[in-house]
This record gives C-alpha cells, structure tokens and sequence, in this order.
C-alpha cells in the first residue's frame, strides 16, 4: 500500500479551503501547509467494518 505524501496532502487542503474563501490571508494558509496534523493522530479511521474500525 502506497501512502499519500503528506505536504501535498496539505497543499491540496489549503488549496481547498482558500477556494472556499475559508483561508483569508496567505499566512493561514501558510500555517494550513506547514501544520503536520498527521503527527497528532496516531491511526487513520476507516468507515469499514472491521474488529476495531482501525486501520493501522
């Protein structure tokens, strides 16, 4: 399993956001880019059934 690259997963996040007008300045969107919010969870939940509904 091949896993998403983190920095442009958070480029496409504050891509998203700016193009919802949510962004308003380009220093939220440079905190948006640098935040490494993969480091603050641990496991990824998947909507699946499974035993714990944990994907690790």
């Amino acid at each position: 399993m091949t896993l998403p690259d983190p920095v442009r997963l958070r480029q496409a996040l504050a891509e998203r956001l700016e193009e919802g007008s949510v962004l308003k300045t380009p220093g939220w969107r440079k905190a948006v880019e640098a935040v490494p919010r993969e480091l603050f969870l641990p496991t990824f939940f998947k909507d699946e059934t499974g035993p714990d509904g944990l994907f690790h």
